[in-house]
């Protein structure tokens, strides 16, 4: 036998695959320079990249690319300089591609075409130019977020308000602060009343950045972020002046949505067109330019322009541009499509943060991992929601009873709440009480809806009054429920840190939901009580696996003082239906330390309760059933 490392005789030797230069590395040091991991999600996708002959991948295509790459990189940890280099050679094939087309329509004019064929071509060719030339600025400095914030503000400074609609468009995130200190020439002139509209769109645009760049702590992310504003007063100006935003608006909310119980729901219809965004949204955009093009349409740009907005606007083609991007990041940061999407329907991570559909639905997200899509049960070795979660799964395994009530979500498959969390616009409201989604939805009345081309309207436009919304920056409220119920989420699938999310914190984020009306009928009543049981019985160890009932993964000695304590607490009880407190101390087989019995049997550790002895002997049969005696 060979020797290790020697070459077995009669066997060739093996060798490295030859490295063949391509469109996105030219040598292969440049290539190892990078120092990519090809063992990773990221490494994979960069030598399967390398390998894609240039010629199969057109403009929307490397478009796309580049977001997955941006993905994949934040979610990994890419350093910037790595993630950095691939985006800029993108960015360098998507320009030499539009150059191709830019020479080939040149010479259509030379043959008697018009201007307006390649007008926006060149406008992207320009802005893709301005991209390129700033990624590699970004390659020759530190590439520190800094530099990056500098870059972007830069790119704003030469671009004009055209450079700010195709951010937009990317969803770049854009430093509010550094842009308050380093504002660009164009936006300096602009009135009062149009910096607001900026800024409350740089706002709702470092919102979308965060939500597109982060799929798996989005939800954490947009909480914590303190550069999310949205402005009631600028929405208003938006709605009322801006030719196409409210047009867009109406439009979505009609195709994409259905009004249930005074909440905004996806339809399937709306589903369908949002599993491919992109197209839909050209679409979108063609429809809105139509309209701008009417004679109504031109004249109220003209009364826009007049009124101190962007001299860029009165092109129509960017003002389009500029409706559709505005009206979907504001819809896209609201959460109304994760909140809408009752059976994980949605697939263009464009259009969703998978992060914040399981924070607004996690019986969805369990669901998910046990029903396949026709409907079927399966059992699974992987599991999702924590110490619930492994409880959950199995259940599933090994108890028949169990998946029929996890199909029909009944009895003890209720621990996984179905919903903590609304959008944005379920939970903003006017003065007289009314939400903002059942303000919207009245365009699904025909007495309120207008069409105006190929876009729907409100024929009457103060049916959605911005002004008189509750609150002025619609986002803090909004962001302080969401932080309540974000802890509740995180106790119930089992990552919140015991030091932290304490028995009183518990209690506030409990009051602070329970006092918005909608969120209220979630955390009060029967759902309260289910809610309240979850938490205890994930952040208290969560069920013994084995176990058929509830038996907590608890020392004896502390078993009945830690749930006892727990719900000796008026606030995280109130609300709730009467004897809430002696069904969850049933539900978990432990004693209520405040009755006389249960001082008595506080005195021998080890006495059972509710049958805790008979339990415990129970576990060890079906542990022994189930796994064979190991």
């Amino acid at each position: 036998m060979a020797e290790s490392g020697e070459v077995p005789v009669g066997q060739p030797e093996k060798r490295e695959s030859e490295f063949k230069p391509s469109w996105l590395f030219q040598t292969e040091d440049e290539l190892k320079g990078l120092g990519i991991d090809p063992k990773t999600k990221f490494g994979k996708a960069i030598r399967l990249l390398h390998a894609t002959p240039a010629s199969a991948l057109d403009t929307e295509g490397l478009k796309g690319i580049a977001s997955s790459i941006l993905n994949m990189a934040m979610e990994e940890e890419i350093p910037e300089d790595i993630y950095g280099f691939v985006v800029g050679r993108v960015s360098d094939r998507i320009l030499s591609i539009e150059k191709a087309g830019e020479s080939m329509v040149g010479e259509q004019l030379e043959n008697g075409g018009g201007e307006s064929l390649i007008s926006g071509r060149r406008e992207t060719i320009d802005t893709l130019q301005e991209l390129k030339d700033i990624n590699r600025k970004l390659l020759d400095v530190s590439l520190n977020q800094e530099s990056l914030q500098r870059a972007q503000i830069e790119l704003l400074r030469r671009s004009g308000f055209s450079g700010f609609v195709s951010a937009m468009e990317a969803r770049a995130g854009i430093n509010v602060q550094q842009f308050d200190t380093e504002p660009p020439v164009w936006y300096d002139s602009l009135p009062r009343e149009w910096k607001n509209v900026i800024r409350t769109n740089l706002g709702v645009l470092m919102g979308s950045y965060i939500k597109l760049r982060s799929p798996g702590k989005g939800a954490e992310l947009l909480i914590s972020s303190e550069d999310i504003r949205i402005d009631r007063d600028a929405m208003a100006s938006m709605w009322e002046k801006v030719p196409g935003f409210r047009q867009t608006m109406a439009t979505m909310i009609f195709e994409l949505f259905e009004i249930k119980d005074g909440i905004l729901i996806l339809s399937e219809e709306g589903k369908r067109k949002l599993s491919s965004f992109e197209s839909y949204r050209e679409r979108l955009e063609r429809r809105v330019l139509s309209f701008l093009k009417e004679e109504k349409g031109h004249q109220l740009i003209e009364e826009m322009v007049n009124d101190g907005a962007p001299q860029d606007l009165s092109n129509p083609e960017l003002l389009a541009r500029f409706a559709v991007s505005t009206a979907f990041n504001f819809l896209y940061l609201s959460g109304v499509f994760e909140s809408g999407d009752l059976d994980r329907g949605l697939v263009d991570p464009q259009v969703f943060n998978p992060s914040v559909r399981s924070f607004f639905l996690p019986m969805n997200q369990a669901r998910s991992k046990y029903v396949t899509r026709e409907g079927e049960l399966v059992g699974t070795d992987e599991a999702w929601g924590g110490n619930l979660g492994e409880w959950f799964a199995e259940r599933i395994r090994h108890e028949p009873s169990f998946k029929e009530d996890f199909l029909a979500n009944r009895g003890v498959t209720k621990l996984m709440p179905e919903r903590l969390m609304y959008s944005l616009l379920d939970l903003t409201y006017f003065n007289d009480g009314g939400s903002l989604s059942a303000a919207l939805s009245k365009i699904f009345s025909e007495e309120q809806r207008d069409i105006v081309g190929e876009v729907f309207d409100f024929k009457d436009a103060t049916e959605v009054d911005w002004r008189k919304l509750r609150s002025q920056e619609l986002w803090g409220a909004y962001s302080n429920s969401m932080d309540s119920a974000w802890k509740i989420y995180q106790a119930v699938i089992g990552r919140a840190d015991p030091k932290i999310f304490t028995r009183p914190v518990f209690a506030d984020s409990l009051a602070q939901l329970r006092k918005e009306r909608t969120l209220g009928d979630l955390y009060t009543g029967e759902t309260g009580e289910w809610i309240v049981a979850a938490v205890l019985t994930s952040v208290l160890g969560g069920p013994h696996l084995y176990s058929s009932q509830i038996l907590l993964r608890l020392p004896e000695e502390k078993y009945d003082y830690q749930v006892w304590y727990w719900l000796n607490e008026d606030r995280i009880l109130a609300g709730l239906p009467g004897g809430a407190r002696r069904r969850i101390f049933r539900l978990l087989n432990a004693c209520d330390l405040d009755s006389f019995v249960g001082e008595i049997l506080s005195y021998f550790q080890g006495l059972p309760f509710f049958g805790r002895g008979e339990i415990n002997r129970k576990i060890q049969k079906e542990r022994t059933g189930w796994t064979g005696g190991v």
